[in-house]
């Protein structure tokens, strides 16, 4: 019998061990996903100027997954134009994806 409450303290154990640690993951987790401050845009990248800042849409937040997301419109010297966006997810890989979703 002492070997069954062996096994039973044991198991005990390991279920509140494994609590522990998906408590930590979810609270360190909840603390990655607290926004980051609004990125700043250079004022030049090469020869591109910046000439305005854009209010991103709503629509393009969420497919990003992320609200601190700063799009710069910026022209060159021979006329044409840019834009440059630039992310701040702080820590979250999610927010990283295919560069089909930024075209």
């Amino acid at each position: 019998m002492a070997r069954k409450i062996s096994s039973l303290t044991i198991s005990i154990l390991i279920l509140a061990g494994a609590a522990l640690v998906v408590g930590f993951i979810q609270s360190t987790r909840s603390n990655n996903n607290a926004e980051a401050a609004l990125p700043v845009l250079p004022r030049a990248v090469g020869n591109w100027m910046l000439l305005r800042t854009v209010t991103i849409p709503e629509e393009f937040l969420l497919v990003l997954g992320t609200r601190t997301a700063s799009l710069g419109e910026y022209g060159g010297s021979e006329g044409g134009a840019i834009q440059l966006y630039i992310l701040r997810a702080n820590g979250r890989r999610s927010t990283i994806h295919q560069p089909e979703y930024c075209y």
